[in-house]
């Protein structure tokens, strides 16, 4: 596992939350709707304002040497691609995938010379 994002319609009450539970700090992006924490000095995970009428949900995303090998594999084993792999641009490729029960995660390939 190496990140793990929140989708939810309240940030600021889930961001003061999880601050106070866990001890994370909040730093906010250039982008409104993304506040990142950080937990144990890096990186660990993001969330997101929902721009749609949804439950919160937490997406966990697993590291993968091949995005697309992983994607083909989870479908050959009855998983289904909600999302194909696709990149984001100077990180790697992403794909989120239904297991055979229906619950989601995503793959996460790391572009060569990036950090998280």
């Amino acid at each position: 596992m190496c990140w793990h994002e929140l989708s939810t319609n309240k940030t600021n009450s889930a961001e003061g939350f999880y601050e106070g539970l866990f001890g994370w700090t909040a730093q906010h992006s250039k982008s409104p709707a993304w506040t990142i924490s950080t937990g144990l000095g890096k990186h660990i995970g993001g969330m997101m304002q929902l721009q749609w009428e949804a439950p919160p949900s937490w997406m966990t995303y697993f590291m993968v040497e091949s995005c697309d090998k992983s994607a083909a594999t989870a479908e050959a084993l009855g998983g289904k691609l909600i999302v194909p792999p696709q990149d984001i641009p100077t990180l790697g490729r992403f794909s989120v995938i239904a297991d055979p029960q229906g619950a989601s995660f995503s793959l996460f390939e790391m572009a060569p010379g990036a950090a998280m």
